[in-house]
């Protein structure tokens, strides 16, 4: 039985691309038929993998958040059976990984701190709420029908307003108080 390797590759630089989840049999890529290249040549070959299934896992915007890869080491591709299987396997850790990004704690409670702490305008409240669920700037840009230039300009103003630099510091702020 060929060995089998599992990667897991966190790809947060394509988090503002929406991408549409590929059929089972578009997720294998046969090495031996691609055009020789620099990760072919320096990665691929090197390790003797012949064959990798691989698949996005995405958060609940359809935003891809991270990929798993499987590369198999032989000359056999993958049967049937295994891809069937690896399909109820990417199914499951998709579904698990969009939970992942779902919310933990009451939105209402966030809301009404983002009231009661500042003079933040409706608009400012309904991007901040956004923020602290995990949707992009380019999302919420999509989302409220505005250009990403005034996302930003709005996310400025609730820095200022709320006395916090980042993302990270705004949802802690929004949860402890």
């Amino acid at each position: 039985m060929p060995l089998l390797l599992l990667l897991f590759v966190n790809v947060m630089l394509f988090r503002d691309k929406l991408l549409v989840i590929p059929s089972v049999e578009d997720c294998v890529r046969d090495w031996t038929i691609q055009d020789n290249d620099e990760f072919l040549s320096d990665y691929v070959r090197p390790q003797g993998i012949r064959y990798s299934f691989g698949f996005g896992l995405f958060d609940i915007y359809n935003s891809l958040k991270g990929t798993c890869i499987l590369d198999r080491i032989g000359n056999v591709n993958y049967s049937k059976e295994e891809m069937q299987i690896m399909y109820y396997i990417r199914t499951h850790l998709d579904n698990l990984y969009r939970n992942f990004y779902v919310k933990i704690f009451d939105n209402s409670n966030i809301e009404n701190n983002i009231k009661v702490q500042s003079s933040l305008t409706e608009r400012e409240t309904e991007i901040a709420d956004l923020l602290s669920k995990g949707v992009t700037p380019s999302q919420i840009s999509t989302k409220l029908y505005i250009s990403q230039t005034t996302v930003y300009k709005h996310i400025s103003h609730i820095h200022a307003k709320l006395n916090v630099s980042n993302r990270q510091e705004l949802i802690l702020k929004l949860l402890h108080n």
